[in-house]
């Protein structure tokens, strides 16, 4: 039995959404019947949705209902109108929600071995994957070995089928690992044609490219060549859907809260290419860096906030502070010094360590840290590299940061700093304290978040790089042989700091701490925010990435962005005593957010005169009442 992922038809999933929102707005929709096929394709010709490219083929129009049936989006009936699934795929507006509706549409699949017996495939790849992971020889999966996997499916049992499987494909692997030469490759994988037929094997082999395609668009994968690779920020949801009593609407609000979207590389080459390609396009801006050994379900979070220690006692940052210098674990005069100590000692920090050196972050991201016990483990899983694009930065000896950094931690009653969601958004990177050996090394800074909560960066303003695990120990390798990288040798060249704090000081806000300075700083993060969300759309359009639909999309996430920022500014009004004592920087502050928010329908006019799209967005954006 030969099967594939969906198993519709439709090689190529990525324009299902567009197909189902066309269909849904049609006259036909409700009256996708045979006699309705002709106008069906010509409707879809018309949209530039013929996949075929052959004119007037109506198999088209039952490709397409095939398609929408087996991922559950429309009922199978003759009335053929949309599940509750199928509404929420016409109605997401993010890729997370799309990767969700994928998700739930799979899973109601159906494939059966005989009339009384049925599997789910997204099931058993999933259970396929978590063997071969627990196996230790990578967790990707090519097309050869998925062909494999379908040739041999007769068991309706997927834990049965995973462990008889996995291994099939361990062997496989092995063996050609083992194979050094090309013909004796060619010899292994032409005795399995044999074996399975060699028509059928290869038509099996070409089906599995499509099954990728479906297995990506479900967020939970991503391809890497002819690979298959588990997202391992979706763990958590493979989780839950291996679950016996899995529940579709968690696993929908799951998929649909967590995001990717990164680059993977293989090869110190390929990081430094795309570095170099991040780092050009930062402009002015500050670069700094982050590794991390796995890639987390919360990334580039600082470890005070991984507890809701800070809201059960108010005092719990201060109290550490004071007992880390009874216990002569700090003689720092500030609090933000003894935050630095902290940081490197294992106490809980608000501080988060990054690094200026992006091959520094890189050793991070593929070597275990020489404590973990379960560092051979991390091997197996791919690592993570942060870019920060930051525009301003502070000395830590500077009085404007020892004062916030004071009333943070002290908690006093008029501490304003602690009050504001808005004020959560002003990540301030701090530079390094020489004085301790450790950040030397690391060449590290630190980035401070405010707040009793977790707020991270916005993604405009971070770009993440991807380490494949297979890659991690040929990286370490290089890192260590071309740039005397690796654990306990890395430190700065000393010729070289007398130019680096000259050219640091370029950088450094030394602006007085205040409500003014904070309030000034939160307009330059809505303005960047926004802004870069502008440069990211023109940027899809330059690159011919933009349709008609991803432009609404993103003018929709635009506008609800600037909602949230209008919210968190008119809180500042409620507070009466924060408001008497600063009324005239926050209208000064409204006043320009007005004319942010005006300035945007006039960048986005041209675009939407360019795609055809007939939408008032000073409409959408002012006049619904986005401005304050």
């Amino acid at each position: 039995m030969v099967w594939t992922i969906a198993n519709t038809g439709m090689r190529n999933p990525d324009r299902l959404w567009e197909g189902l929102v066309l269909y849904a707005n049609s006259s036909l929709y409700g009256n996708l019947n045979s006699d309705n096929e002709e106008e069906f394709v010509k409707l879809f010709e018309e949209k530039g949705l013929n996949e075929n490219k052959k004119k007037g083929d109506n198999t088209l129009a039952r490709k397409w209902k095939n398609a929408f049936e087996r991922l559950s989006f429309i009922e199978p009936s003759n009335s053929y109108l949309l599940t509750d699934l199928g509404r929420k795929f016409v109605n997401a507006r993010t890729e997370k929600e799309k990767n969700a509706c994928f998700t739930i549409g799979l899973l109601e699949q159906k494939i059966y071995i005989n009339p009384v017996s049925s599997f789910n495939p997204l099931i058993k790849i999933l259970m396929l994957f978590r063997y071969i992971d627990g196996s230790g020889v990578g967790r990707y999966l090519t097309q050869e070995e998925m062909a494999l996997f379908v040739l041999n499916n007769e068991n309706e049992n997927d834990i049965q089928t995973a462990q008889e499987m996995g291994k099939e494909i361990i062997y496989f692997r092995l063996n050609n690992e083992k194979l050094g030469d090309k013909d004796s490759k060619k010899n292994f994988v032409q005795s399995l044609e044999k074996k399975f037929e060699r028509p059928k094997f290869a038509t099996v082999k070409t089906y599995a490219d499509a099954s990728f395609r479906y297995l990506v668009k479900t967020g939970l994968f991503y391809r890497e060549k002819d690979m298959l690779k588990v997202d391992e920020t979706k763990t958590k949801v493979i989780k839950k859907i291996l679950e016996k009593n899995m529940d579709f609407g968690k696993i929908y609000e799951l998929i649909s809260s967590i995001t990717s979207d990164a680059i993977v590389v293989n090869s110190l080459e390929e990081y430094i290419s795309v570095i170099n390609k991040y780092v050009n396009s930062n402009g002015k801006n500050i670069s700094v860096f982050r590794g991390e050994t796995e890639i987390y379900d919360v990334p580039c979070c600082p470890n005070i906030f991984r507890t809701n220690s800070l809201n059960e006692d108010f005092k719990f940052e201060k109290n550490i502070f004071d007992q880390m210098t009874a216990n002569n674990l700090s003689d720092a005069r500030t609090y933000l010094v003894k935050a630095v100590d902290a940081q490197h000692g294992g106490f809980p920090s608000r501080l988060l360590d990054v690094t200026y050196n992006s091959l520094v972050a890189l050793q991070f991201a593929v070597t275990p840290h020489f404590t973990d016990k379960k560092g051979e483990e991390k091997y197996n899983k791919d690592g993570s590299v942060y870019l920060f694009s930051i525009d301003q930065m502070f000395c830590p000896s500077g009085e404007n940061i020892t004062e916030a950094y004071n009333m943070i931690v002290k908690r006093e009653k008029d501490a304003w700093i602690n009050k504001f969601e808005l004020f959560n958004r002003n990540h301030k990177l701090i530079d390094h304290v020489r004085s301790n050996q450790r950040i030397i090394a690391q060449q590290g800074a630190f980035i401070l978040f405010q707040g009793n909560n977790f707020v991270p960066f916005e993604k405009e303003s971070i770009k993440k790089i991807i380490i494949a695990s297979s890659a991690k120990r040929r990286i370490e390798i290089d890192l260590k042989k071309l740039f005397g990288i690796h654990t306990g040798s890395i430190y700065p060249e000393a010729g070289n700091l007398v130019n680096q704090i000259v050219e640091k000081t370029k950088n450094i806000d030394d602006h007085d701490f205040n409500e003014l300075s904070e309030l000034t700083l939160s307009l330059k993060t809505i303005k960047k925010d926004l802004q870069n969300q502008l440069d990211t759309i023109y940027k899809k359009s330059f690159q011919n990435e933009l349709t008609q639909s991803t432009l609404l999309e993103s003018i929709l996430e635009l506008e609800r962005k600037v909602k949230t920022y209008k919210l968190e500014l008119l809180d500042l009004k409620e507070n009466e005593c924060f408001y008497s004592k600063n009324n005239l920087a926050i209208e000064n502050l409204y006043e320009k957010f007005n004319l942010l928010v005006e300035s945007i329908p006039v960048s986005l006019g041209t675009l939407l005169d360019l795609y055809g799209i007939e939408l008032d967005i000073k409409q959408s954006l002012i006049d619904r009442g986005n401005k304050i």
